[in-house]
């Protein structure tokens, strides 16, 4: 990201990092299976017989606490006929009408499809049997303005085994902050185009990361949930395991003014679509496409609110928007840790024995999501960092074909479009370096794919390969990191070598009509 920021440094106001959108999932998992809830039934005796009858007395039980609830904060309880109708949508519009700005705005309900229990007559065994199998139930959906957490949702399953599902909005919650420390803002749609004190808008949205989200999502049901009856489904919220079913994390780029994203996006989303290839996407997500395992698609789309570049690599994405005509959103969306690594132990006990492994969709896991996910962002942005201001060829080019002199050594200049340099400077700027850099080892493999037949010929390449190394820092378009013989790409040098590449492409149809 610190490239893609010193090549707009005089055009950006600030950079926003956290939660756009997480939904979190409560399951009671001794009975989220059929052989748990039967084990719950035996305990309280319980034939399946009369399970039917057992579940709605469980549904009546969590209907009529609903319904009170919402009778006492005089809100409105709304049927909708279809499934397919914009809940979010019909609720923003109750609480404009009512002028709703605190507490429960209304309580939406609707049969949707859903994974629960029935009873299933087994005619080889003569015998009732148990099954969780898709069928659908009422669902009811609560939308509040919480004083906390602002707009958000919960969404209840009115039948077994009553899975709950708690939606927020990180952007909502640092208008709240905003709010009550008095720093001033203009917030559009869902995205912040100014805030007056960005650190402290940052250690806001830091804060989200930090919560212990199993104690909030309890309190959040607190309120709602009919008390405990012994044998009578849904037990206290505390029995809850909570998950993560979704995250996006999201990085705002602000800029100055509409017209200074304007100039420079319709660039950037070209590079996007032809200049990143199916591996630099896969690295985005530090996953070597050796062993990542899928595929990748992008897709160009004009939407409402701007224009959208999307990766996708399997349930993961990655999106670009231009939102409210001056900020740059770069969005990681996460449906499937367990293509991500976690260093932790068990999640019993993360301190014991800790080594890599699958992430979870435990809120345990919550930190290393959004560190991954904030990584992603930030190498999306400097694989873009070399689309910056409009330029000539000349002017990015001539210096290199210049010798430089640097502790009186002269060097040469680069041919930059020339065929030997050329597929150097590609090697340099091969995706799987754009996380952990690049050696003369590394380097080698890529241009010389063959082994090499004796000692004599791999000095030769090793000294072929140093030469070249000395030449592209002499330049300024690589750096040395830290002692260590490994090296990174500049800013500079990835504008240049791209600007290169994209010439050697160019077909000369292309250019007669550029």
């Amino acid at each position: 990201m610190h490239e893609f920021i010193k090549v707009h440094e005089k055009s950006l106001r600030g950079v926003l990092h956290g939660f756009d959108r997480v939904v979190f999932r409560g399951t009671l998992r001794s009975i989220s299976y059929a052989d748990g809830l039967g084990k719950y039934l035996n305990r309280y005796g319980i034939r399946l017989k009369d399970f039917d009858a057992w579940a709605q007395r469980c549904t009546r039980r969590l209907d009529q606490a609903i319904v009170r609830w919402a009778q006492r904060a005089k809100r409105p309880l709304v049927y909708l006929h279809a499934s397919g109708i914009d809940k979010e949508a019909r609720a923003r519009m109750i609480a404009q009408e009512d002028g709703v700005t605190e507490g429960l705005v209304c309580v939406l309900t609707c049969v949707e499809p859903c994974y629960s229990a029935q009873i299933h007559r087994n005619r080889a065994t003569k015998l009732l049997e148990l099954q969780y199998v898709p069928r659908k139930c009422k669902f009811y959906y609560l939308y509040l303005m919480h004083p906390v957490f602002g707009w958000m949702y919960i969404r209840l399953q009115s039948w077994v085994p009553f899975d709950v599902q708690v939606g927020l909005n990180g952007r909502s919650y640092l208008q709240q902050r905003l709010d009550h420390a008095g720093i001033g803002y203009v917030k559009t749609d869902n995205c912040f185009p100014r805030i007056d004190d960005m650190p402290k808008a940052q250690a806001f949205m830091d804060e989200l990361t930090a919560l212990n989200w199993p104690t909030q999502l309890r309190q959040l049901l607190a309120d709602l949930w009919p008390e405990k009856q012994e044998g009578i489904l849904p037990e206290e919220p505390g029995r809850y395991y909570w998950s993560i079913r979704q995250s996006e994390v999201a990085t705002d780029v602000m800029f100055t003014d509409p017209a200074a994203l304007a100039a420079v996006y319709p660039r950037l989303c070209r590079h996007g679509i032809e200049g990143l290839r199916c591996e630099d996407v896969m690295r985005f997500f530090d996953k070597p496409p050796s062993r990542c395992g899928g595929q990748v698609t992008s897709s160009y789309q004009k939407l409402v609110q701007g224009v959208r570049l999307k990766h996708q690599l399997g349930s993961n994405w990655i999106k670009m928007y231009d939102k409210a005509k001056s900020v740059l959103r770069i969005e990681t969306t996460i449906n499937d840790p367990h293509r991500l690594r976690v260093f932790r132990g068990t999640l019993e006990k993360p301190e014991e024995n800790p080594h890599w492994q699958a992430m979870a969709k435990a809120v345990a896991d919550i930190q290393r999501r959004v560190a991954v996910s904030r990584q992603a962002n930030e190498r999306y942005l400097n694989a873009l960092a070399p689309v910056g201001q409009a330029t000539t060829v000349a002017t990015e080019l001539d210096p290199l074909s210049r010798p430089v002199t640097k502790e009186g050594k002269r060097c040469r200049g680069l041919r930059p479009v020339c065929p030997e340099d050329a597929h150097f400077l590609a090697a340099v700027l091969d995706g799987r370096h754009a996380i952990d850099g690049f050696t003369n080892g590394s380097l080698q493999e890529l241009l010389y794919p063959e082994q090499p037949p004796d000692p004599a010929v791999a000095r030769r390449r090793s000294n072929a390969v140093g030469r070249k190394i000395r030449l592209l820092r002499q330049h300024g378009l690589i750096n040395k990191v830290g002692a260590r013989r490994l090296y990174r790409v500049t800013a500079s040098g990835c504008r240049a070598i791209s600007l290169a590449m994209a010439l050697r492409q160019q077909t000369t149809l292309m250019a007669i009509a550029a």
